[in-house]
């Protein structure tokens, strides 16, 4: 019964979707209002998935579409019960993700717990002061960057607009906390279809092409995860750009492998 009730509620919400898209109506990612209602969605989310564990049992991992690597793949087949809260917990103690919406949704769903945490939805990497101060008084050993869902939006075509403000953001933190190890993650790219109501997403390989040049030039390490939802598209929320709780475990457990952290064990 309650399986049949959750599926009753998702499928008015996925209907409520449809037709507020086909209202024509577009809130900025920035707005108050778009801030509160993504909030109240993650909220109903963390509900229904209390009682409808998701169910991997039907992916299909035996043909990537892309050239992965092993790293890659051992994530793509991993399984929901391969996770342990309190093993990633240790991995992550001494480590920040600081971020937009899609680190808060870490946040929200609680993989993590809150100190590991400096994001905020709505935000850009020009906006995000607040954000970049409370990781720097924290001064981790090890900092993940994930900016980009509101950038790309917001700068358009002006790539060296965002990458000038990065590069701003970097170097603060690189003088304010020297012994701090920072990653950068480079910009998820949406479901396929997206782009054909947010045509600046066409810009994202030249956004992620340009921000992973900037890592060189700092000498802080650009990790793309974004092969977890282009191979595991069911992964993304029904907006098609924001990702599902059951996405966490896989890209923190990417970021743990790039980042060595698991050799800490």
């Amino acid at each position: 019964m309650k399986n049949k009730t959750a599926f009753t509620i998702l499928t008015i919400l996925v209907l409520s979707f449809l037709l507020y898209l086909s209202g024509g109506i577009f809130v900025h990612h920035g707005s108050a209002k778009n801030s509160e209602s993504i909030a109240a969605d993650v909220d109903l989310l963390k509900q229904m998935e209390a009682k409808t564990p998701t169910d991997f049992s039907s992916r299909k991992i035996e043909n990537f579409s892309g050239d992965l690597t092993e790293e890659q793949e051992k994530i793509i087949a991993m399984k929901d019960d391969s996770f342990d809260n309190s093993e990633m917990t240790k991995w992550f103690e001494d480590v920040i993700i600081l971020g937009d919406s899609i680190v808060e949704g870490g946040s929200a769903y609680e993989w993590l717990t809150p100190s590991n945490f400096s994001s905020k939805i709505g935000i850009s990497v020009c906006t995000a002061e607040e954000q970049i101060d409370a990781a720097i008084n924290a001064s981790p050993s090890l900092l993940f960057m994930c900016f980009g869902v509101n950038d790309i939006e917001n700068y358009g075509s002006q790539v060296d607009g965002f990458i000038s403000d990065y590069r701003e953001a970097i170097t603060k933190i690189q003088g304010a906390t020297p012994h701090t190890v920072i990653y950068v993650n480079a910009i998820f790219p949406p479901q396929d279809g997206v782009q054909d109501r947010l045509p600046f997403y066409g810009y994202l390989d030249e956004y992620n092409t340009e921000l992973e040049a900037l890592c060189q030039e700092l000498g802080v390490t650009f990790i793309d995860s974004g092969f977890i939802l282009r191979e595991l598209p069911e992964l993304y929320d029904a907006d098609g750009i924001h990702p599902v709780s059951a996405f966490y475990p896989l890209w923190f457990n990417y970021l743990a492998d790039m980042a060595g952290l698991k050799d800490n064990e």
